[in-house]
């Protein structure tokens, strides 16, 4: 396809992985969606232009025209893929109803009606879209089902992972949920001789990673049309570097990933300042220390452990042994760490806590009063409403405070004194809470070290 870099994904084409040309390799190529009810569509959008035509009418227009109709049929289509409520699912008598162009007011009919009109040539375009991606859809399975085409790119809503084998040592899972908001996500996963191609250095490449979702994909791509580019290019290379150079692919997919992760957890031992790259894949850097940065060490040290498993898998195809033995070394270096740094925030609760005994009573006591206060407050704020000086919907606030705190000249001083203590409370509870919470990550990742180990003592001497 002539001028690639203009195409729209899922719009003017679906991205597709194929076969080469009289080979066993695999390329990334476009399949032209089909827009058979273009010229229809074109008649369709003079009408929108037209002043005595409302939506009512427009959409009775297509209900009725023997191509266009198809545009009311239900759709499974995502127009954002990180949208959540995507699909046009819809019937009819639904659609209509969306349309009533019932303007009882003179003054605002002419707007609204145009807004209803945009409105509806919008949802109209996208139902246009999404039929055509459906027959482009039923196209490509035909030709995947003769191998013409292995897989391709789709906008439908939901969960899907449709596995393809490329090579009997080779497959790929395109693993989709479009259309869920914050729980959408678009993952490549690649077997290789039944083993997983986990991303290893996704753990220190990210500050905030979870071993649970990193060993369910290869790769993960924003939740974009383009992205399909990147997903298959991605399937494409390994794939085709799975054939040409077996050694060159288990040292980029494993050995490398694996030496990445290691490198970084080793850094982390040692470092306070670290660069990290956010889901947009955009570096940021950070700065830990303290507290932060030994639950930091442990956390990402501990947790390393947890892939140990996944390495170990594929000592049958590479010299991993290696890695195993580096990320145990971090862990024992960083123990010592957590132990220490344990200790020491028990002994700064212990002096946070006298603080809080002295403290927790006197704000306790103004806390008291100040619901007097309140009360005594609303009593007066009720009186002068039926003594009718003011009504609930116009009552002078100002007016209150002035007369509350000439019958109750205290209350002046103690409003700052009650505020102080109550900031001076709630800051000292934040900071415990904060510290405890640190403190129990400490103490898990220490448990994780040591049940590793312990766990590992045992198979040994079995």
């Amino acid at each position: 396809m002539e001028n690639e870099k203009a195409i729209q994904i899922n719009v003017d084409a679906l991205c597709v992985l194929k076969f080469a040309p009289n080979s066993e390799l695999v390329m990334v190529d476009y399949e032209t969606i089909p827009r058979p009810l273009d010229s229809d569509f074109e008649q369709l959008k003079s009408q929108f232009s037209l002043d005595y035509k409302d939506a009512k009418s427009i959409l009775s227009y297509v209900k009725n025209h023997f191509r266009l109709k198809v545009l009311l049929e239900k759709y499974n289509y995502c127009g954002k893929l990180n949208d959540s409520y995507q699909g046009l699912y819809s019937d009819i008598p639904a659609i209509e109803a969306k349309y009533p162009s019932n303007f009882p007011n003179q003054t605002t009919k002419e707007e609204l009606k145009k807004k209803e009109k945009e409105t509806l040539l919008f949802d109209l375009q996208e139902r246009l879209q999404a039929y055509y991606l459906e027959s482009a859809y039923k196209i490509c399975e035909q030709k995947r089902l003769q191998k013409s085409i292995l897989a391709y790119s789709h906008r439908k809503v939901g969960w899907g992972t449709p596995k393809y084998e490329l090579n009997p040592n080779f497959s790929i899972e395109l693993k989709t949920n479009f259309g869920y908001g914050y729980v959408s996500y678009f993952y490549t996963r690649i077997k290789y001789k039944e083993l997983d191609i986990i991303p290893f250095s996704d753990w220190i490449l990210y500050e905030k990673a979870h071993l649970f979702e990193i060993i369910r994909y290869s790769a993960k791509h924003q939740l974009k049309n383009e992205s399909w580019i990147e997903a298959l290019e991605y399937s494409r290379d390994a794939c085709n570097l799975s054939l040409t150079d077996e050694i060159a692919f288990v040292r980029k997919y494993v050995i490398d990933e694996c030496e990445r992760m290691v490198s970084g957890l080793e850094e982390f031992l040692d470092g306070e300042k670290f660069k990290f790259l956010n889901w947009e894949k955009i570096s940021t850097d950070v700065h830990k220390e303290g507290h932060n940065l030994i639950e930091f060490r442990g956390e990402k040290l501990s947790g390393a452990l947890g892939f140990i498993e996944k390495i170990i898998q594929f000592d049958k195809i590479a010299e991993i042994k290696e890695f195993v033995k580096r990320i145990e070394m971090c862990n024992e270096k960083v123990q010592p760490m957590l132990t220490k740094e344990d200790l020491l925030i028990k002994q700064e609760l212990v002096e946070l806590y006298k603080i809080l005994d002295v403290l927790k009573p006197i704000y306790e006591d103004l806390e008291k009063r100040n619901t007097v206060y309140e009360n005594l407050k609303s009593k007066l704020r009720d009186k002068m409403i039926a003594d009718k000086e003011f009504t609930i919907f116009n009552f002078n606030y100002e007016e209150l405070e002035k007369r509350f705190k000439e019958q109750n000249p205290e209350y002046e001083k103690f409003v700052p004194e009650h505020k102080e203590k109550k900031e001076q409370y709630q800051a000292l509870t934040a900071q415990i809470i904060s510290l405890e919470t640190t403190m129990a990550n400490i103490e898990r990742y220490n448990k994780t070290i040591e049940t590793y180990f312990e766990t590992k003592s045992l198979q040994t001497v079995e």
